[in-house]
């Protein structure tokens, strides 16, 4: 047995006859609604299948139908309505399915035994009413956005359709603008993007967005917008507006105005940069700028007057920086206050000339650049052309622009004129005057003269005739050559010669003046002839009434040459003489006219060599060394000479020897005196030996006034520098040698006529006496010689020759102050005529032994000179004792402390 649900069960029974077993009924399919059907037609849709069949007929058995669905696919009882005992193959709902539901229905089949089938489920969706897509929002870009690409893409949130089978598809209209009373679509786009097409540039584009299902539309919930501005531009084109080109600006304060002008390129606002020059080229240094200006115009004040300025304005992109000209430059110029034009000189006839050609001269005038400190203003010109000096009725003469003018007229001959020029600002055409008053020009002065008369005779002045002239630069002047001609210029031709027929010219000079000197120095010990011409303007001649001459003496001579050392050759063939350059006259002035130096070599230092001796070389003045090739190992003496222009030589330089260049010797300035300078002495005489820094020389000159009576020879034994400058502080490291002449001296008695043994001395002046110094003669070569250790003043008198054995003097008398001056020393002076050899001790007066007296000079001299010292004897009283061979003299002398 079954139930309507198709549920059986089995009922065990026995029967009286038998019958065949139920069979269930055959398989059917669904027809309608076909399966995944969309029912649009109605919500009460017919469900319609196919027959079933059961075998079982033939015994009676008949089928019926049962309809169910659902909205479950499981066919939930909760949510499934079944109707049952249908004989027909077709259901009509009798209640509305939901709208946009999915169902799901079957039938059964059952037989009247109760057998029943179930045919497999459809599916159906309910779709009577259409709905449009759900409402959805635009994405990107964002509204007002500024795009930077000229082909932007657009998205959406996507849309969504409830309808059973609705596919939503997007349509996108953009436009330029808003009303979207024209536009461009794209449709049927599936995706919630649009990339579009390359829009134009810096225009604003609206879109909105399209939902459709095939049938119904739904529009983005708004509408948005966008720029475009896919490259940066500058601002739009624009012109200034004033100042206005050459127009005068008479502030320094100028107002600028130029036309407003805006930015293609979206929200981009425009800045303004003024620039303005006083280069047309606006050279960086020439030019300022004022930036970011907001407003179209500004007033900044100007540096310069009477300058013209260039200008113009930069438009500027806020945002991007992009930069648009003005489409003009201007220029104005600055002229605040009116001023004359700048100062000019006149330029011909020159002032003072004399015009002999003509009587209708040109006038030339400057032309300053800039000629008129006012930019605008051209310079006009107005000449006046008078004998007068004050141009009194002289009437101006316009020359325009011009800065030249020649008379219409002749004008006098034989005449001085006087000329100016004046000139102003003027504009405008035809010209007009704009500054107050003129510009006046110095006066010139010329003279007409046509005709000529020579110069008149004149005389001489100056050196007169047969002068002794003591100057090498000697003032000629002369008297003046009058002249007829109307303001005659003279020019003085003066002519110098050294022979009486002007052969050769020494030297001339051009003067306007009575008087010049010549630029080139004159000799001295020279005789020289001058002359005078006088000229006139057009070259007529008229030489002075007569010729002098004057004589040059000597005016000084040059130091001699200093810094003398010598170096022998390793192969003794050659000597090398090496000297410092002389830079000094002996009056201590420079010398300006040093021609070189004569270097002389002797074979022996006398008076008679010296004196006879010629030079063997001749060194320029930029020489200073020189190199004797054919000494051979030889002994050889060489001094030098400086010589000037002139040929005035100097005194000789000490001499040095070529075997001995370390030493010196010095010839006094008689060369009746020799001296000879240990290496000691000659080695501290160079600059680089002393703490002066400069050559030295030693010199003995000769004092003839100090020569009297007994004092036969007076010499100055001193230390100088090149300006003859004595070095009193100098001390000599060691005693030089000095060996005194007597040979041409005579005694001052008449008889003998030569002087005896003992009988010449020396004495030195030590500042506040003259003391005998140690010394002996030498009668084979007459000389008398000394060791001289300081400076002074040395003198070789006649002394009486002592007639027998004694001491002759002390020095000083008494008292001595060891080691301190004038009385470092206590002296003896012993006459010691028999050549006995001389001794001498120092006793205290306790009779001890204190110190042996030092000799001096030879112990048998006719004059002995002994010494002592005192150095380690405390002050007091001390007694001398001197023996000779035959004889002791004693006596006492104070050491002071």
């Amino acid at each position: 047995a079954a139930d309507e649900a198709g549920n059986w069960s089995i009922v065990s029974a026995t029967s009286s006859f038998a019958v065949p077993v139920n069979l269930a009924p055959s398989v059917f399919s669904l027809v309608s609604p076909d399966d995944d059907a969309i029912v649009t037609v109605s919500p009460r849709p017919t469900l319609v299948w196919a027959a079933s069949s059961d075998s079982d007929a033939a015994y009676g058995d008949s089928i019926s139908y049962a309809v169910s669905y659902s909205t479950d696919s499981g066919f939930a009882p909760a949510v499934t309505t079944s109707v049952s005992g249908i004989s027909g193959l077709s259901y009509g709902l009798q209640q509305d399915l939901e709208e946009d539901k999915t169902y799901f229905w079957r039938v059964r089949a059952a037989d009247a035994d109760g057998a029943n089938i179930v045919s497999p489920s459809h599916s159906m969706r309910i779709n009577v009413l259409n709905y449009p897509p759900a409402a959805f929002t635009l994405a990107g870009p964002a509204t007002a956005l500024i795009m930077h690409v000229s082909t932007p893409t657009l998205s959406w949130n996507a849309s969504s359709d409830g309808d059973p089978g609705d596919s939503v598809t997007y349509r996108v209209d953009y436009s330029s603008n808003d009303s979207f009373s024209s536009y461009v679509s794209s449709a049927g786009l599936i995706a919630a993007s649009c990339a579009l097409p390359a829009l134009t540039e810096n225009a604003t584009y609206w879109w909105r967005v399209w939902a459709t299902d095939g049938v119904n539309y739904t529009m983005s919930a708004s509408t948005w917008h966008f720029r475009v501005n896919a490259s940066s531009e500058p601002p739009n084109a624009f012109n200034l507006s004033s100042p206005l080109n050459d127009t005068r600006q008479s502030s320094l304060q100028v107002t600028f105005n130029w036309e407003a002008t805006s930015d293609p390129d979206p929200d981009d606002s425009v800045l303004y940069n003024l620039i303005y020059s006083i280069s047309p080229n606006f050279i960086a240094n020439t030019s300022t700028t004022i930036s970011g200006l907001t407003q179209t115009t500004t007033a900044p004040i100007l540096l310069y007057d009477n300058q013209y300025y260039y200008w113009k304005v930069e438009a500027v992109g806020a945002r991007d920086g992009k930069v648009r000209s003005s489409t003009q430059v201007r220029e104005f110029y600055t002229d605040v206050f009116k001023e004359l034009p700048a100062p000019f000189s006149l330029v011909a006839p020159a002032y003072g000339v004399l015009i002999s050609t003509t009587v209708r001269p040109w006038f030339l005038w400057e032309t300053p650049i800039p000629c008129d400190p006012d930019p605008a203003d051209s310079v006009r010109y107005y000449i006046e052309i008078s004998p007068n000096a004050d141009f009194a009725g002289t009437q101006p003469i316009p020359t325009g622009t011009d800065a030249f003018y020649q008379p219409l007229a002749n004008l006098l001959d034989q005449t001085t004129y006087y000329w100016r020029v004046r000139a102003s600002g003027y504009q405008n055409t035809p010209a007009e005057q704009v500054d107050t008053g003129f510009i006046f020009s110095s006066t010139g002065v010329f003279v007409i003269s046509m005709t000529n008369n020579p110069p008149q005779s004149f005389g001489l002045s100056s050196p007169v005739d047969g002068a002794q002239v003591y100057t090498k630069t000697p003032v000629f002047s002369w008297d003046e050559a009058a002249d007829t001609d109307h303001n005659e210029i003279i020019t003085y031709y003066l002519y110098a010669s050294t022979s009486a027929d002007f052969a050769v010219i020494l030297d001339s000079a051009v003067t306007t003046s009575r008087s010049c000197t010549l630029d080139k120095l004159l000799n001295e010990n020279r005789a020289y002839y001058w002359k005078v011409e006088a000229i006139d303007r057009k070259g007529s001649h008229t030489p002075a009434a007569s010729e002098w001459s004057f004589f040059v003496p000597e005016l000084n001579r040059p130091v001699a040459p200093m810094g003398l050392s010598g170096q022998m050759s390793s192969d003794d063939r050659s000597f090398t003489v090496s000297w410092s350059s002389v830079t000094m006259n002996t009056d201590a002035t420079p010398i300006d006219d040093l021609a070189g130096y004569n270097v002389y070599r002797l074979l022996s230092v006398s008076t008679e060599t010296v004196t006879a001796a010629v030079p063997v070389a001749f060194a320029g003045a930029g020489a200073l060394s020189w190199t004797d090739s054919t000494v051979q190992g030889g002994k050889f003496y060489f001094l030098l000479k400086a010589v000037d222009e002139s040929g005035i030589e100097s005194d000789i330089s000490m001499i040095i020897d070529s075997l001995s260049p370390e030493t010196l010797t010095l010839l006094s300035s008689d060369n009746e005196a020799v001296a000879e300078l240990p290496g000691e002495i000659a080695g501290s005489l160079l600059a680089a030996n002393n703490p002066w820094n400069k050559d030295l020389a030693v010199r003995l000159e000769r004092k003839t006034e100090l020569e009297q009576g007994r004092i036969l020879r007076a010499y100055d034994l001193k230390v100088e520098d090149c300006r003859r400058q004595a070095l009193t502080d100098y001390a000599f490291a060691v005693p030089l040698t000095v060996q005194f002449g007597y040979r041409a001296i005579s005694p001052v008695s008449a008889a003998p006529s030569v002087f005896s043994p003992g009988e010449l001395a020396v004495f030195w002046d030590n500042g506040v006496e003259y003391i005998r110094v140690a010394g002996y003669m030498d009668e084979a070569r007459k000389r008398i010689i000394i060791k001289a250790a300081r400076q002074g003043n040395y003198q070789v008198r006649q002394v009486s020759r002592a007639a027998g054995f004694g001491l002759a003097s002390t020095y000083p008398e008494k008292v001595f102050t060891p080691g301190v001056a004038p009385y470092e020393k206590m002296y003896f002076y012993v006459d010691n005529p028999e050549a006995d050899k001389i001794t001498g001790k120092i006793y205290d007066l306790r009779g001890e032994f204190i110190a042996e007296l030092v000799p001096l000079n030879d112990a048998t001299e006719v004059t002995v000179i002994l010494s002592w010292d005192g150095n380690d004897a405390p002050a007091g009283v001390y007694i001398y004792q001197i023996e000779s061979q035959k004889k002791i003299i004693n006596g006492t002398i104070i050491v002071a402390r």
